[in-house]
């Protein structure tokens, strides 16, 4: 054979070779990029683009289960892809009551789902200690509860540890420059810092209110900021997660405390309602207006024009938008977009508008602005930004409270602790003979269920051995 010959025919042969190479490579590229940008080839072999469902829950490991089937390795603190639609999400792990959710799919999203707890069937009961205390509150990380009582030493309880620690919290000095706690007619409010080491308290007395600054690592600092300031201030939040920077209103005026410096700004907005604070920016309401503050030397920027004698506003994000959610006269209006930085940049947009049916009395903003939640006795309304809905339940008359940052309890009339997921959902009950008075809370560590009954601080194991 011709040596010219053969060596052709072996160059087209690497050359068919490796063109092979080069489209099944392309071939598996393209597939791979197909899947994680979540196509998939249904039983009919048509292409359909799918979502993922991504379940975080404590105990982990949990199953998932999905419109009654159950995956290969689908087990919770990972995600799995879905077809797009309606979906009926059940967690299930032997020992533990299920937990049930219904959500839907988008083509190209992830659904998260991050706040599944799980309650052991049977618990039992072990009594930590007794208290006197007529006030429990808990640090938003629930590694620390606070225990109020009618002397000038007060309780500050480490939670995570199997044998809990205490410590003694020393009011005396704030406290006897204002009247002493024995005057202290009750507290009409309680709110902490981020970083958990300082309370703001609205002190109620016979004549007025006073608003105390307590700092837990140094009760010597803890101050009056009624006495410091000398102004009646109606309305006391914290800005910065430090606790040195507070906002305040005033016959309407909002202002900024530096607690550190002892010093107070100059009028921020004259005529405010109420408002909300958001990674370094304020939304406030005032005049019919709702604007948003975005640093303090600079000017207001008018987000909203709002009708209605009630009103209120809050910022939040998800994901990569801000929601901007306000409620008036019982109608709630939710915009979506980004937070503008001049007056001409109009960058939000209406979600929708609903009428709720009720004016919120309380307010809470979900820890990861996925969710605000209205209260109004026994109504509840969520709006949750993860699926960009409205829910609307109620629950027993009785005492409100937060056993995590997504689940909700209240204690009846019976003494009968219920809980509810932020939503509605998952309705559980979960202790009898629990006090109205003082706080539950689950530790930090998810290992405890903290509650009060019969003048015992009690907890039940949530892990099963």
């Amino acid at each position: 054979m011709d040596p010219e010959q053969v060596k052709k025919r072996q160059t087209l042969r690497v050359l068919f070779s490796e063109a092979m190479m080069v489209l099944s490579v392309v071939a598996i590229m393209t597939v791979l990029i197909m899947i994680t940008s979540g196509y998939w080839i249904n039983q009919n072999f048509e292409v359909e683009r799918r979502g993922m469902l991504e379940v975080l829950s404590s105990p982990t490991g949990a199953d998932i289960v999905v419109d009654g089937e159950t995956a290969w390795m689908a087990k919770t603190n990972s995600s799995r892809i879905l077809s797009k639609g309606e979906h009926t999400v059940t967690i299930s792990k032997e020992g533990y009551g299920d937990w049930t959710k219904k959500v839907t799919i988008e083509e190209g999203l992830m659904y998260r789902v991050p706040y599944v707890r799980l309650f052991p069937n049977e618990r039992e009961l072990e009594k930590v200690g007794e208290t006197s205390a007529r006030l429990s509150s808990v640090s938003p990380d629930r590694s620390l509860m606070l225990l109020i009582n009618n002397s000038t030493t007060w309780k500050m309880l480490h939670l995570n540890d199997d044998k809990i620690s205490a410590a003694d919290f020393d009011v005396s000095k704030v406290f006897d420059k204002i009247g002493g706690v024995e005057a202290m007619a009750g507290i009409a409010g309680i709110d902490w810092n981020k970083d958990g080491n300082r309370v703001l308290l609205k002190v109620v007395w016979n004549e007025k209110d006073e608003w105390l600054l307590l700092d837990l690592k140094n009760a010597e600092k803890s101050v009056s900021l009624t006495e410091v300031f000398g102004m009646n201030f109606d309305t006391v939040k914290f800005f910065d997660k430090t606790g040195d920077d507070l906002l305040v209103v005033e016959s309407g005026e909002l202002r900024k405390l530096d607690v550190s410096e002892q010093s107070i700004s100059k009028i921020l907005a004259s005529n405010v309602t109420n408002f909300n604070t958001y990674d370094e920016s304020i939304v406030y309401v005032a005049d019919g207006k709702v604007s948003v503050l975005r640093k303090f030397d600079s000017e207001a920027i008018d987000l909203l024009d709002v009708q209605g004698d009630r009103i209120f506003a809050a910022l939040t994000r998800s994901y990569r938008d801000n929601y901007l959610t306000a409620v008036a006269d019982g109608v709630l209006s939710l915009y979506k977009g980004q937070l503008p930085r001049s007056k001409d940049d109009d960058s939000f947009e209406q979600v929708f508008s609903v009428e709720i049916g009720l004016l919120p009395e309380r307010i809470k903003i979900g820890a990861d602005g996925d969710f605000v939640i209205m209260s109004n006795g026994k109504n509840i309304v969520t709006l949750d930004m993860e699926s960009e809905s409205v829910s609307r339940f109620e629950i027993e008359d009785g005492k409100v409270g937060w056993l995590d940052d997504y689940l909700l309890y209240v204690v009846d009339g019976d003494g009968d602790m219920i809980a509810y997921d932020y939503d509605g959902l998952n309705r559980r009950e979960l202790s009898k003979n629990a006090s109205q008075r003082l706080s539950a809370t689950v530790s930090e560590d998810n290992r405890w269920l903290y509650y009060f009954s019969d003048g015992w601080l009690v907890r039940e194991s949530l892990i099963l051995k």
